[in-house]
């Protein structure tokens, strides 16, 4: 179910995930404000602090994009030097 959200979405599944993480803290958060267990300025500070996750995430999901077009540019590659060495003429690009 989530990975056709995510799809749909077009959204990287950690970046998907990060994204839920701070919606499911900002929910918990206000829940605990409405019913005065906590204050808005906690809430706050807790999910600025979020911002600071993001970073290692980050780098992650920009060497797994590097990563993916890496893998589909060799995939090319190899397709068209299988065409090429059966003597086929290797199809072009676009």
């Amino acid at each position: 179910m989530f990975h056709d959200v995510i799809s749909y979405l077009a959204i990287h599944p950690v970046v998907f995930g990060v994204l839920l993480l701070f919606l499911v803290l900002a929910g918990v958060g206000g829940w605990y404000v409405i019913n005065g267990e906590t204050e808005v300025g906690t809430v706050v500070a807790f999910v600025s602090g979020l911002n600071n996750v993001h970073d290692p995430w980050g780098g992650l999901v920009n060497w797994y994009e590097d990563m993916m077009v890496t893998r589909a540019r060799y995939r090319t590659f190899v397709a068209a030097m299988v065409q090429f060495a059966k003597g086929e003429e290797p199809l072009a690009a676009g």
